[in-house]
């Protein structure tokens, strides 16, 4: 499974698509109004084994991201070294440009519908990449994702394809250079999505385009060969919006990271 196609699928579907279980048992959860002001994520912060990968979401709309900041000293997965490095988005009709803003300073281009925002094509470069790689996204006439082609320097190798139950995606299957990998999702489906902020933010990596939603919060995740690979719990605040996520392995004991969030709310 290539590294493009897993981003989208962890921001969106896992991560931002995406989706966590509400924490039926703690009793520090609030209980969500009916009705909240508008709110977006303004920025979260990741931890685990002792380190910490911040992120500050910069932009004066509500609606469009305009860049971020990010401090990372998660360098193997314990604490390091801060790296600070960013990205800034310019929205261009049809086109979106994510720069890196780091020495390394590559850029994304994507191809969006500028009704709806979903994009139809990334075309990435890299300073290490001789070559150009390039995700296709096709969807349904709903506006469900249904596959996504990725090709380097336009020879196809990779192509993913989406099923859905009930309003989410419950299982994916790429197949790269003819060799399958399939990842099935599920869900709480007493647990639909909430209205405001995680879930409506999109995935932070491609700014404000959309790949696709799921209606309800991801319970986790099974591999291949049937294996539980991640298992969700969430927590919320008083409008709804998702403050924090804990994501564990049930395969490796006392493995589990936390992603906390902070919100902009626009109260009349």
């Amino acid at each position: 499974m290539n590294i493009l196609s897993k981003l989208f699928i962890a921001c969106t579907a896992i991560l931002c698509i995406a989706s966590c279980k509400k924490k039926e048992d703690d009793a520090n959860t609030k209980t969500p109004t009916s009705a909240g002001p508008d709110c977006r994520m303004r920025s979260f912060v990741h931890r685990y084994n002792g380190c910490k990968d911040s992120t500050i979401i910069l932009g004066s709309s509500l609606d469009r991201i305009t860049g971020h900041l990010r401090f990372n000293n998660c360098a193997s997965g314990t604490p390091g070294q801060i790296i600070i490095s960013g990205k800034t988005f310019v929205y261009d009709g049809s086109k979106v440009y994510v720069v890196d803003t780091s020495a390394m300073a590559d850029r994304d281009t994507l191809i969006v519908d500028v009704s709806s925002q979903r994009i139809l094509e990334v075309r990435r470069s890299h300073p290490l990449l001789t070559g150009q790689m390039a995700t296709r996204y096709e969807y349904a006439p709903d506006g469900k994702l249904q596959r996504s082609i990725t090709s380097y320097d336009s020879v196809p190798y990779d192509t993913a394809l989406y099923t859905y139950s009930n309003g989410d995606i419950v299982m994916q299957v790429n197949t790269q250079m003819g060799h399958p990998d399939t990842f099935r999702y599920n869900y709480y489906t007493d647990k639909p999505v909430p209205a405001n902020g995680y879930i409506t933010q999109p995935g932070l990596r491609y700014g404000s385009a959309f790949i696709f939603k799921s209606t309800h919060l991801m319970k986790g995740v099974t591999d291949a060969q049937g294996m539980q690979t991640s298992l969700y719990s969430y927590e919320t605040d008083s409008y709804g919006n998702i403050t924090r996520v804990i994501r564990s392995d049930p395969r490796v004991t006392m493995s589990e990271d936390t992603t906390i969030y902070r919100y902009a709310c626009a109260v009349e």
